[in-house]
């Protein structure tokens, strides 16, 4: 069973993406600290990161800790969720290799998508 975890506020936006992420089939774990996620990243082995940037963290640290994660995973497929879309931001973001750049509101159907696309490239990694 793929394993997604997925870094962002606690929120009934997380809690809703990850029922309907586990009713696709997936083993879904929320983490809403960059530590936390980190630590899972590098001894649990995740097939797909979901990146909340909104986590009162702002872009620059929030690129950091994406590029923190390439390092202890460079193969991990990171989509970012995001509220606030700028092209600065978009830029920077995608200079880290993420898989996919996501701005709220998202729509369920699209991330459903997007995750089988990511996990299709984890497997062609491995």
């Amino acid at each position: 069973m793929p394993r997604i975890l997925i870094y962002d506020k606690a929120s009934k936006e997380t809690e809703e993406l990850a029922k309907v992420l586990t009713a696709e089939g997936y083993q879904v774990d929320i983490s809403t600290s960059i530590k936390q996620t980190l630590h899972e990243v590098a001894f649990e082995n995740y097939q797909v990161l979901i990146f909340g940037m909104d986590i009162d963290m702002g872009t620059e640290k929030g690129i950091e800790a994406i590029s923190m994660i390439n390092r202890v995973d460079k193969d991990l497929p990171i989509i970012t969720i995001t509220g606030q879309d700028s092209l600065e931001r978009q830029r920077k973001v995608r200079k880290e290799k993420i898989f996919y750049y996501l701005v709220r509101p998202i729509d369920n159907n699209e991330v459903v998508e997007v995750v089988r696309k990511a996990l299709l490239q984890r497997i062609k990694k491995q």
